[in-house]
């Protein structure tokens, strides 16, 4: 078997291993909307027993360690391993919604409001964010094992992991800190907040994340580009 067959199977099976994780995640999230929303989804969040509570705490940590495994037996190395865990972690949250879609006619539209993470507290943002998100993501993992191919692979720059690492941290906060902040506000914890709280999000922190994500990203595609080109002239 060549390497690039021995390529097609294991994209093959990371892509279909992150649809089939969407399913049953979609198919979790269906449950508990016809359990505590039986007139359809919306803010603010119903009240939910501890029991549900810690379990769907434990899901979205199995989901994490669920993507990252699969990401560590397809990856040869360091960097492989960290593709095709932003792969299978980006082809899984599209794949959510579009089953979400399919299943119960939702989101009606991309800018609709969710839940996104609730670790350590919940995350607050519309559909499109984390769809965007995903691709870039997806995008990056690509990248990564386009250049693991080379003889020489260039890996991501220093520069690109920082900056990547910045993307990441605004966008999170994007989601994050509105919720504290009103918690903080009314003087409640964090659960009794969210029986309140009518989601927000900081368009603008996630915009500036975001334009510094695909600017890491356009880094990190000139860089592989101007390295190939160094390679031909090298090699004659």
């Amino acid at each position: 078997m060549t390497s690039k067959s021995k390529v097609i199977q294991k994209a093959t099976a990371v892509v279909l291993f992150s649809i089939a994780m969407a399913l049953l995640e979609s198919a979790v999230v269906v449950y508990l909307r016809a359990l505590y929303y039986p007139d359809g989804f919306n803010f603010p969040m119903k009240n939910i027993s501890d029991t549900i509570g810690i379990t769907e705490l434990l899901r979205e940590l199995a989901t994490l360690i669920m993507l990252a495994g699969i990401g560590f037996i397809a990856g040869n190395n360091k960097n492989e391993r960290w593709a095709w865990f932003m792969i299978a972690f980006g082809i899984w949250d599209i794949f959510y919604y579009v089953f979400l879609y399919l299943l119960i006619g939702w989101p009606v539209s991309l800018g609709d409001m969710d839940i996104l993470f609730l670790i350590p507290w919940a995350w607050f943002g519309p559909v499109y964010a984390p769809v965007l998100v995903s691709m870039a993501l997806i995008a990056f993992g690509t990248l990564i094992l386009y250049d693991c191919t080379k003889d020489f692979p260039l890996g991501p720059p220093a520069l690109v992991r920082r900056l990547f690492i910045a993307a990441c941290v605004l966008i999170i906060l994007s989601f994050t800190y509105p919720f504290l902040l009103y918690s903080i506000h009314i003087q409640q914890d964090l659960r009794t907040s969210a029986l309140s709280y009518l989601p927000e999000y900081d368009s603008i922190l996630f915009g500036i994340g975001y334009s510094i994500m695909t600017a890491a990203l356009l880094y990190y595609g000139m860089c592989l580009k101007n390295n190939g080109k160094k390679r031909i002239v090298a090699y004659f």
